[in-house]
């Protein structure tokens, strides 16, 4: 095929995909666009699931790509939002609920996985024993939710932690991105590399570890028994200067935050 017979088929198959998005607005149709030897609708469902007189101890949630899980309170155990034909997974036992979200094969126009997001409900007052999240290019938010343990597998997505309190929090992953906020627990471990990392008033009270190269950490109004930052082709500022080549310790080194890796950039305020 000549360059010119390329380009109108290109053209062509654009203008198809155009119609058929106007189409689908036009006729107020909750539809998406993939491709499949072809331009191809696929429906956007919507779920609003409740779950009477459940006590589930255990969540885990499988964000997959390119959708967006929040974590909140409420009144009651429920499950609610939109995705997309036969991509969303809920199953449920007497004590845990397990949520997967999937995205299509072949996306195109870049917007369909925007169609998949999902709100999970636990209500108030419930302590979890196991809250298990992972993301692969997702984005995960959970807001004033406690759990005894929770464990975080996150590469290339994003997850945001709000009014936290845990006994042990758990991540890692490659190239993730994190931001706690208010966030309170006995221990942290977190294993990440190429990632960046921002916590705001972050209370921790025994010892934890960050661990991974070519990081950016920003630590800011925490609250620990101590610190100790290796500096191995590092840029550390911290104590209000700039540490230059120094490694930087402060407090209790029995129970400090442990900052390891190489050519990280750390910042502690």
């Amino acid at each position: 095929m000549g360059l010119k017979a390329t380009l109108i088929t290109g053209g062509s198959v654009m203008v198809i995909g155009g119609a058929m998005i106007v189409t689908g607005l036009s006729t107020g149709a909750k539809t998406t666009i993939t491709w499949d030897n072809g331009p191809k609708i696929v429906k956007v469902h919507k779920i609003n699931q409740k779950f009477n007189n459940k006590n589930f101890k255990k969540i885990t949630i499988d964000g997959g790509s390119n959708s967006y899980v929040r974590v909140v309170r409420g009144s009651q155990w429920r499950v609610s939002g939109k995705y997309l034909d036969s991509k969303l997974n809920l199953n449920t036992t007497n004590d845990e609920l397990k949520l997967a979200l999937r995205e299509s094969n072949n996306p195109i126009f870049g917007i369909e996985e925007s169609s998949q997001t999902v709100v999970v409900t636990v209500p108030y007052k419930v302590n979890l024993d196991n809250l298990n999240l992972t993301t692969d290019g997702s984005g995960i938010t959970t807001q004033d939710i406690s759990a005894k343990n929770l464990t975080v597998r996150n590469d290339y997505g994003g997850v945001r932690l709000n009014q936290l309190t845990a006994q042990k929090i758990d991540m890692q992953g490659d190239s993730g991105n994190y931001r706690l906020q208010n966030v309170t627990a006995d221990t942290l471990h977190v294993n990440s590399g190429d990632g960046y990392f921002k916590a705001h008033n972050l209370t921790l009270k025994q010892a934890s570890q960050m661990q991974g190269d070519n990081q950016q950490i920003e630590l800011h109004t925490i609250h620990v028994p101590g610190i100790n930052v290796a500096n191995q082709d590092s840029s550390i500022y911290a104590g209000g200067a700039d540490q230059a080549d120094n490694d930087y310790h402060t407090g209790d080194q029995s129970k400090a935050l442990t900052i390891n890796g190489a050519n990280n950039d750390v910042t502690i305020k």
